[in-house]
């Protein structure tokens, strides 16, 4: 769990969208989970998939200037 202000708020600024794209990409694969089971399922795994995609998502932009 989260001990701090820090910790909680990245978990929400990275979190949800991490869940959101774990949620995309699974589905795609017809797993049976839920938004809300991969949102509950385990906030670092979502922040970590979320930090990732932001690191691509940056290196691209700045690649294609």
């Amino acid at each position: 769990m989260p001990n701090t202000n820090k910790d909680i708020l990245s978990l929400i600024i990275f979190g949800l969208p991490g869940a959101i794209i774990r949620w995309i990409f699974l589905k795609t694969f017809n797993k049976e989970k839920t938004f809300k089971d991969y949102l509950a399922d385990n906030a670092y795994i979502n922040a970590a998939v979320g930090i990732i995609a932001l690191v691509i998502v940056i290196l691209l932009g700045y690649t294609m200037t």
